[in-house]
């Protein structure tokens, strides 16, 4: 009988394989992926997928499609636990699947639990489908008071997010006020000074608010709170903080 083989996630490694899928089936697999969504965007794109310079289908892999193409079976589903003395994996929506090996590539998600109020009011950056709900609050706001967004976290990805939402923001006409939080000293920490001065300046520039050495107490409905009391209004709040393993 063949041997059952169970992708869960279809990150950058698990792509690879599914591309060769057929390989597998003439060694004796029967594959399976398990995705909980039918699109894999490239998170490298992301930030341009926000600011308009890809589109989503760009951007992104169609898993369903691949596995069609390769003879492998698509569930749209997550994995909730994972039993390994019965080799079986507990689906999130019920049910399960067998298998005799697996393969875990599910990628990563922005780290929110030390931030009180973050997963009820903010955004964030990952998964990149995420960006669509920023990219829609802009491009579906009419008044004539600015939109006021925060980006939490000064590192390459708040960085890169807050210059699109600008980009976004000039392209379609639509009224922003954005202001990046960042908790060192100057922006991009991890990488050499010129370019933390250059990335700050480029932002001002363009009338983008960087506060540098500030604390986040908190995300609360209709802002940012910082530790020592003070709030910074935002309708939109955006979580550039790191990740965590998917």
């Amino acid at each position: 009988m063949a041997k059952s083989l169970v992708f869960v996630g279809g990150g950058h490694a698990h792509l690879y394989s599914l591309q060769r899928a057929a390989r597998l089936a003439r060694a004796g697999c029967a594959v399976t992926l398990v995705s909980p969504e039918r699109f894999q965007y490239y998170s490298g794109m992301g930030p341009g997928l926000l600011g308009g310079t890809y589109t989503p289908e760009e951007a992104r892999f169609d898993l369903r499609r691949l596995c069609e193409q390769g003879g492998v079976s698509f569930v749209e589903d997550a994995v909730a636990a994972v039993d390994p003395g019965a080799r079986r994996l507990a689906l999130a929506g019920g049910g399960s699947l067998a298998y005799d090996l697996a393969s875990f590539n599910t990628g990563s998600k922005v780290a929110d639990a030390s931030i009180p109020g973050a997963a009820e009011h903010a955004v964030p950056v990952k998964p990149i489908h995420n960006l669509f709900r920023v990219r829609d609050a802009i491009l579906g706001h009419g008044g004539a008071a600015p939109l006021r967004l925060a980006v939490i976290g000064g590192g390459p990805a708040g960085v890169e997010v807050t210059a699109n939402i600008w980009k976004l923001a000039r392209d379609h006409a639509r009224p922003v006020a954005v202001t990046l939080l960042e908790g060192a000293p100057r922006l991009l920490p991890g990488m050499s000074a010129a370019a933390a001065a250059v990335a700050r300046r480029s932002l001002e520039e363009r009338g983008v608010a960087v506060r540098l050495d500030v604390r986040v107490g908190g995300v609360v409905e209709g802002g940012v709170a910082l530790e020592g009391g003070e709030e910074v209004p935002a309708e939109v709040v955006v979580l550039c903080t790191g990740t965590t393993p998917g």
